[in-house]
C-alpha cells in the first residue's frame, strides 16, 4: 500500500515545488513591473513635493496667511503620495535589477523625508502665525483625511472587484471546461463495449481510473484555490506571507550549501597552510646558506623581508581557529594597537590612511586567546582599507563607548539592505571578495562569549562610514 501511495506523494511534491517556483517567478516579475513603472512616478513626485516646498518658503517670506492656508490641500495630499509610491514586498533575491530597487527605494526615502518636512513646516508656520484658528485647522485636516482614506478604499474595492468578475468568469469557464473532460475520455469506451471489443471488467477498470486521476487534477487545482480564498477572506496577506517563506527557504538552502562550501574552504586552507610553511622552511635554509656577502646586500634583505611578511600573513590566517598551542594571555588595547600598527604600516603609508586610536582604548585590558582577538581587528582594518575613499582624508578610529570596543572608519558606510546579511557566510560586495571575514570574526569571538555588531547609532556611531561594536563577555579586567 505504502509503494502505492509514493508516486501520488511524489507527483504532488513535485507539482508543490513547480507551483512555488512559478510563484517566485510571478513575485519578482510583479517587483521589477512594479518598480519600473512608479519610477517616474516618483520622480515627478519628487519634483512636485520640492516645488511644495519652494512655494511654502516664498510664502513664508511674505507671510501671506491665506496663501499658506491655500497650500493646506497639497501638503494633506503628500501622505497620498507617499502610500502610491511604498513598494510592495521585496523578493531576497533580486540579481542584477538590484541596482534599480535601490535607486528607487533611496529615491522614495528622500520623498518620505521631504514630504514629512513640509508638512511639519507648515503645521508649524500655521500655528506660529495663527493663520486660522487651531479648531479649523484640525477640522480640515480630519476632513481631508477622511476624504483621502474613503477614496483609497473605493479604488481598492472597485479595482478588488473588478478582479473578482473576471476571476469568476474564468472560474465558471474553467469548471464547464472541466465537466466536458471526463465525457471526452471515456465515451469512446462505451462504443468498444457495445462492439464486444473492451470486457467488462477491463472497461469499468478504465472508468475508475480516469475518474480517480480527473477528481485528483481537479482537487489539486480547485481545493487549493479554495484554500487560498479562505486564507484571503481570513485576512492573511497571501503576498507577505510567501516573500517572507521565499526568504527564509533560500536562506537555509544557502547555508546548507556554504556550510559545504566552507568545509572545501577549510580543507583547502589547511593543505595550503601546510605546504606554504614547508616552502617557507625550505626557502629559509637555501637563503641562509647563500654567502655572506650576498647576505649583505640589499637584494637579499629585500627578499628575506617579503618571506617574513608571507609568514606573518600565514599566522594570521591560522589564527582564524584557536590552536591547541594558544594560550589564554592578558591582552590591552595598547598591544591591539602595536599589532595593527606593524601589521599595516605599510598600507598605512602607502595609502595615508590615519589610524587614530584612544588614550581610553590603549589603557583597558582582559583575558582572552590571542588568536581569537587579533584576526577580528585584522578583518574590519582590512575592510576598512578596501573601502575608505581614495580621494578624501581616510580616518580608522577606535575607542571605548559605554563598555564596548568601537572601530569605525568615514567610508561609505554598509547599505541598510546589506546590514542584515553583513555576518553571513560568503556574503560579500566586494569584488573578487569571499564573504568569510566577518562570519569567522563573529564565530571566533562568539566561542569566547563575545559579541560583534554593526550599529548606526550615536554614541557609538564615530565616524560617517561602518562602525562596528565589540561587545566583551566579562568586560575589561580592572
Amino acid at each position: 500500500m505504502r509503494k502505492e501511495l509514493l508516486p501520488g506523494v511524489e507527483a504532488e511534491n513535485n507539482a508543490a515545488a513547480k507551483n512555488a517556483k512559478q510563484a517566485k517567478t510571478s513575485q519578482l516579475n510583479n517587483f521589477k513591473n512594479y518598480v519600473k513603472s512608479q519610477l517616474p512616478e516618483l520622480e515627478q513626485a519628487l519634483i512636485q513635493v520640492s516645488s511644495l516646498s519652494e512655494q511654502l518658503k516664498a510664502i513664508l517670506v511674505k507671510q501671506d496667511l491665506d496663501e499658506l492656508w491655500r497650500l493646506s490641500e497639497q501638503v494633506d495630499g503628500l501622505e497620498d503620495i507617499r502610500t502610491e509610491l511604498k513598494l510592495p514586498p521585496k523578493p531576497k533575491v533580486l540579481g542584477r535589477f538590484e541596482e534599480k530597487y535601490r535607486e528607487y527605494r533611496d529615491q522614495y526615502v528622500v520623498l518620505a523625508e521631504m514630504a514629512e518636512s513640509v508638512r511639519r513646516e507648515w503645521a508649524f508656520e500655521t500655528e506660529r502665525l495663527n493663520a486660522k484658528p487651531a479648531i479649523d485647522v484640525v477640522k480640515n485636516r480630519f476632513a481631508s483625511s477622511q476624504s483621502s482614506l474613503s477614496d483609497q478604499l473605493v479604488r481598492w474595492r472597485r479595482s478588488i472587484m473588478d478582479m473578482l468578475v473576471s476571476e469568476q468568469a474564468r472560474i465558471t469557464s474553467a469548471v464547464q471546461d472541466d465537466q466536458k473532460e471526463f465525457y471526452k475520455k471515456v465515451s469512446p469506451l462505451l462504443f468498444d463495449v457495445e462492439e464486444g471489443r473492451v470486457p467488462l471488467t477491463a472497461a469499468l477498470s478504465e472508468i475508475d481510473d480516469v475518474r480517480a486521476q480527473l477528481s485528483e487534477s481537479f482537487s489539486a487545482r480547485y481545493e487549493a484555490y479554495k484554500r487560498s480564498l479562505e486564507q484571503i477572506s481570513n485576512g492573511i496577506d497571501l503576498d507577505g506571507a510567501f516573500a517572507y517563506v521565499g526568504a527564509r527557504t533560500e536562506t537555509l538552502e544557502g547555508r546548507l550549501e556554504k556550510i559545504q562550501s566552507l568545509a572545501q574552504v577549510g580543507i583547502s586552507v589547511e593543505i595550503l597552510s601546510h605546504e606554504l610553511h614547508v616552502l617557507d622552511r625550505r626557502l629559509q635554509t637555501s637563503l641562509d646558506r647563500l654567502p655572506v656577502d650576498i647576505k649583505q646586500s640589499k637584494e637579499y634583505a629585500e627578499a628575506n623581508w617579503a618571506r617574513q611578511e608571507l609568514v606573518e600573513r600565514l599566522r594570521f590566517l591560522s589564527q582564524m581557529q584557536v590552536s591547541g598551542n594558544d594560550i589564554r594571555q592578558r591582552i590591552t588595547g595598547e598591544k591591539v594597537e602595536e599589532y595593527l600598527r606593524a601589521f599595516f604600516s605599510s598600507s598605512f603609508d602607502d595609502l595615508k590612511i590615519s589610524l587614530k586610536v584612544s588614550k581610553k582604548f590603549r589603557s583597558v585590558g582582559f583575558f582572552e586567546y590571542p588568536s581569537r582577538i587579533f584576526p577580528v581587528f585584522i578583518n574590519l582594518i582590512n575592510n576598512s582599507l578596501y573601502w575608505l575613499p581614495a580621494d578624501n582624508e581616510k580616518v580608522i578610529e577606535i575607542d571605548i563607548i559605554d563598555g564596548s570596543i568601537v572601530v569605525c572608519d568615514n567610508g561609505p558606510g554598509i547599505d541598510t539592505d546589506d546590514i542584515g546579511n553583513l555576518f553571513e557566510l560568503f556574503f560579500t560586495r566586494r569584488v573578487r571578495g569571499r564573504g568569510v571575514g566577518l562570519y569567522l570574526c563573529r564565530q571566533t569571538l562568539a566561542a569566547g562569549g563575545h559579541k560583534i555588531s554593526y550599529v548606526n547609532e550615536k554614541p557609538w556611531k564615530l565616524l560617517s562610514g561602518a562602525c562596528f561594536v565589540i561587545t566583551l563577555r566579562n568586560g575589561f579586567d580592572a
